[in-house]
């Protein structure tokens, strides 16, 4: 039993409103943070990105040139902010806002949904969404394409929502259109979406009487907000067909040529709406996670659990026809799926390689959500069975909170597949670092960044013309003075081997590889120490299990006019190897140390270097806090 304070607390309204929204938030975060892991999964996606590098004007010609390719006016304005985002997906911080806006607009869509209804189920249908909302390699938002749909569909449904809740009135009301105009102009994914939002309010304001339908129509023919509509998308429709006839599209994947397919079609199209759930993707591996993934994915059920219960005790609002809502979004989904599985590309992707779920199949998902919300509403509303009354919020609970826990699961292993882009994607990174390392030919480069070929490309000559414009840009772009050598070394064959009785001279270009932190920019002689605590890292070779090697290191320290000595501490997985103080180059030996016993577990050895008298020079304004000045290693047998 819940103690009274706590029931009295949850019995208020805007509490449980509170907690509601709270859980939601979170269960946003844990279910937003899986598509977080992926970008660039499409060749559409790298062609962007190869785009963008080339500057403004390169984008701007390519966006015109797709745009007359394929006969779509709107991808004058929507190419170039596909490219800019699949340029800047590879920084975590604009992933972050491609994945916020495009659950925001979902939330958004269900609260217009709610208003055109008239029914309290925005919560509901968002958590349903999250429920059988799936993570996939297709080309679904927002791991591809991550504005595409996104930003057409926010302007879109933003303009409705606040149109319906505040109306539309002298230059708002321009504004409003003008920006809907642009939004649906934009993709056929927003025309089709657009559509479907007109035909909604329409029939939720005039609600259609198929024993009366001539009263039915005049009462539209006298409503100018409906011509309105009407004017709106016969102006997005003309221009659109207006420039498709003056540039006839040669892309497959907007034709409607394989209408005729009736048994492709129908496949397509149920197979697009249906994999684009969450449903179809179970399977017994996901089973297979670590202990902390399998704790997160049970806390999330929970959480989802106590939120539908919590929706399900606010009032949905009026009763609505569900047969009528049900109709109109079945044949909604088969209308933004339509047009897309009517294409022989879309047909022979889903039969051929069973790739099926696409760009509208994050419409479609939309539909089937709302449709599941009214469905529980209604059977929520009304029960016969008094058993099944009492039963009938738990069971919706649990079934949504279950598929939801099963679904962060599924998540988890395909986030864990994207990371094989994610790993390209920073091996090219810290290569263009390292321009010595750089393979003579692009395609020995593309074999030493992407070995499985994993980047998807649409030819087979594109990579080679693709990494090393990328490598230039990031070389040109970042800061490549932090980049250690154990990082490095995820770049190739790039690693500090080092052999019994062979001096390994660190001037030069081979020397960075055993420099971690703490190092100034290498000259030939040599390279100095920056700062108070600096790392060598090394993989002996040759030893055998417990050997103690000795490493003797050829350094100077750098001693001032009033400084005749420096302190040198040498470490070892936290271990004192060598301690002591030293002068000049001839005064003083240079150091050897007993390494600890070998493990040929650990491969690599980090040695840390402590100066703790490290200073900058007093004269010549070099601001560098400098200890010891390292020439070479050599590694002696035991």
């Amino acid at each position: 039993m819940r103690p009274d304070y706590l029931h009295g607390l949850f019995d208020r309204p805007h509490m449980r409103k509170t907690v509601l929204y709270v859980l939601i938030f979170l269960l946003t975060l844990w279910h937003g943070h899986f598509f977080l892991t992926g970008y660039r999964l499409s060749a559409d996606d790298v062609y962007f990105t190869y785009i963008a590098l080339q500057g403004p004007k390169t984008v701007l010609e390519t966006a015109r040139w797709i745009a007359e390719g394929q006969g779509r006016v709107g991808f004058l304005y929507l190419q170039p902010i596909n490219m800019f985002a699949a340029l800047m997906s590879e920084m975590l911080i604009w992933r972050l806002v491609f994945v916020t806006l495009y659950f925001s607009t979902v939330w958004l869509i269900f609260v217009y949904a709610g208003k055109v209804l008239k029914l309290s189920i925005a919560p509901f249908s968002f958590l349903i969404f999250l429920a059988l909302h799936p993570l996939g390699f297709e080309h679904l938002p927002p791991t591809t394409y991550p504005l595409q749909n996104t930003l057409p569909f926010l302007v879109l449904v933003s303009c409705r929502l606040v149109a319906l809740s505040y109306g539309e009135r002298g230059g708002w009301r321009v504004l409003n259109r003008l920006l809907q105009f642009g939004a649906m102009l934009a993709t056929e994914f927003a025309l089709l979406l657009g559509i479907v939002m007109v035909a909604a309010e329409v029939f939720a304001n005039h609600p259609l009487s198929l024993r009366r339908p001539l009263p039915w129509l005049r009462a539209l023919v006298k409503d100018t907000r409906v011509w309105i509509e009407i004017v709106t998308l016969g102006l997005v429709v003309g221009v659109y067909i207006a420039y498709r006839l003056a540039h006839p599209s040669g892309y497959e994947g907007n034709s409607l040529a394989g209408i005729g397919n009736l048994g492709a079609l129908i496949s397509t199209t149920w197979h697009h709406i249906n994999d684009g759930l969450v449903l179809p993707r179970f399977s017994s591996r996901f089973l297979k996670v670590p202990l902390s993934v399998w704790t997160g994915t049970a806390l999330s059920g929970l959480a989802m659990y106590a939120a539908i219960i919590l929706t399900l005790r606010i009032p949905f609002g009026k009763k609505v026809s569900f047969a009528a809502v049900a109709a109109f979004l079945l044949i909604s989904m088969i209308f933004v799926t339509l047009p897309v599985s009517a294409s022989l590309k879309q047909q022979g992707w889903c039969q051929g390689t069973g790739h099926c779920a696409y760009l509208d199949s994050r419409t479609s998902i939309l539909g089937v959500v709302l449709l599941l919300a009214v469905a529980g509403a209604a059977a929520l509303r009304h029960s016969p069975h008094r058993r099944f009354g009492e039963l009938r919020r738990p069971l919706v609970a649990c079934v949504t909170a279950v598929i939801f826990a099963l679904g962060g699961l599924h998540h988890w292993h395909v986030a864990q597949d994207m990371l094989r882009y994610d790993r390209v994607w920073k091996s090219a990174q810290l290569l263009a670092c390292m321009p010595n390392l750089v393979p003579e030919t692009p395609a020995q480069l593309y074999d030493l960044i992407d070995p499985g070929h994993v980047v998807p490309f649409h030819e087979d000559e594109a990579p080679l013309r693709f990494w090393p414009l990328y490598l230039e840009t990031v070389r040109r772009q970042s800061d490549c003075s932090g980049t250690q050598v154990l990082q490095r070394s995820l770049a190739g064959s790039y690693l500090p081997n080092l052999w019994p009785e062979e001096l390994q001279n660190i001037g030069g270009d081979e020397g960075s590889r055993y420099l971690g932190s703490g190092w100034s920019e290498i000259e030939d002689w040599g390279v100095w120490s920056h700062a108070e605590k600096a790392e060598l890292i090394i993989i002996p070779k040759g030893l055998e299990p417990g050997d103690q090697a000795r490493l003797q290191l050829d350094a100077q320290m750098f001693l001032g006019p009033d400084r005749s000595a420096q302190r040198l501490i040498i470490t070892q997985n936290g271990q004192t190897l060598w301690e002591g103080t030293r002068g000049s180059e001839g005064q003083s030996p240079d150091p050897i140390f007993r390494l600890l016993p070998h493990d040929p577990a650990q491969e690599t050895i980090t040695l840390t270097l402590i100066l703790p008298d490290a200073h900058a020079p007093p004269t010549g304004g070099d601001t560098r806090t400098l200890g010891i000045g390292l020439k070479g290693l050599l590694l002696h047998r035991p």
